[in-house]
């Protein structure tokens, strides 16, 4: 996304747009489709190596990628 750089010269603000597009939109997109799905279907999420290991200077997306990680696995339960 362009944003990546050490935390220590980030701002907060730029996390929003990450965690925004990668963790809301994939929460707005499983709301929609479990109103959609008839009696039985699935729903898969993709998400990215980033939700299970971590690369320098992009905490956000990385952060984002867990969430989802996350978001799933509670959805699934």
């Amino acid at each position: 996304m362009g944003r990546e750089m050490p935390i220590i010269f980030g701002q907060i603000s730029s996390l929003y747009p990450i965690c925004v597009i990668h963790l809301i939109g994939t929460y707005n997109c499983c709301q929609n489709a479990i109103k959609n799905i008839k009696k039985k279907g699935s729903i898969i999420n993709i998400s990215s190596i980033n939700a299970h290991m971590a690369f320098p200077n992009n905490p956000g997306y990385v952060s984002s990628k867990g969430g989802v990680k996350s978001l799933t696995q509670a959805l699934a339960l």
